[in-house]
């Protein structure tokens, strides 16, 4: 079962209880169902469940073994791992065997030793450590992403229905002159200064360069923050009187269409 086929998958599950019956699975964890013993199960010890490796997670073990032993039904489980599995790779299995071939045990031998459950389980509670700090970090970068959305959802509503607009303008030339004249100013770098300016601005430098050099940078930018929006107020004005008079010319077309319908 590798939970592609629900459906099917929860009838096998359904099923696994039976006597003589073997269900091999990537995972027992859930499927929606309960194995119920068939007859004679109980008797023969119950449902066994054996796992071939152990988990990152403690939980999903846990599940497993849950599996046998319900509502309570006789069971058992039993995990094997080997110190080459992934687990166990990660944290410290070399020294394990290490300790292991100084004990004289020999390759392949099974063992049973509180070390070596203890050592799983620091492993798991590690990886458990690691996954939550992911998560934690996850959910910190969006909650700085909704912050980001916010505010451009914020400013997008602004646009649309025409709310606080001019302000939203203000604040984005404010900010966008601020930032280029502190960027170039204190180094005096008149030239990529005034490239900058043009650039994203689409003016000349509202100033000389001996200005540039002689006054504050927060003046500097005032000087950016006026030009702007006396263009801005400008093109406005311009956008007006073109309206206005497209409007005119709309109206007298439509004047005279209803001339030569009124006529026909």
């Amino acid at each position: 079962m590798n939970a592609k086929l629900h459906q099917r998958e929860a009838e096998i599950v359904q099923e696994a209880g039976m006597p003589g019956t073997v269900t091999i699975a990537t995972n027992m964890a859930g499927r929606g169902t309960d194995i119920k013993l068939g007859p004679g199960v109980k008797e023969a010890g119950g449902l066994a469940i054996i796992g071939t490796e152990r988990h990152e997670s403690r939980r999903v073990d846990r599940q497993l073994r849950g599996r046998a032993g319900r509502q309570g039904d006789p069971g058992s489980s039993q995990f094997f791992a080997s110190l080459e599995d992934d687990l166990m790779r990660l944290f410290g299995s070399e020294r394990i065997a290490k300790m292991m071939d100084r004990m004289g045990i020999e390759e392949g031998e099974v063992i049973q030793h509180s070390m070596i459950t203890k050592s799983i389980e620091r492993a798991q509670k590690k990886v458990e450590e690691n996954n939550f700090g992911i998560r934690k970090r996850l959910i910190e970068y969006d909650d700085v992403m909704n912050s980001q959305r916010e505010v451009i959802y914020k400013k997008r509503r602004h646009a649309l229905f025409g709310e606080r607009l001019a302000v939203d303008i203000a604040n984005s030339i404010f900010d966008t002159c601020e930032a280029i004249t502190n960027e170039y100013h204190p180094f005096k770098d008149f030239e990529n200064f005034n490239i900058e300016v043009l650039r994203i601005l689409s003016i000349e430098s509202p100033v000389d360069e001996n200005t540039f050099a002689k006054q504050d940078a927060a003046t500097i930018a005032k000087h950016c923050i006026n030009m702007q929006k006396h263009i801005i107020l400008r093109k406005t004005n311009s956008l007006l009187v073109k309206h206005s008079l497209l409007s005119e010319v709309f109206t007298k077309i439509n004047r005279n269409r209803t001339k030569i319908l009124f006529l026909h």
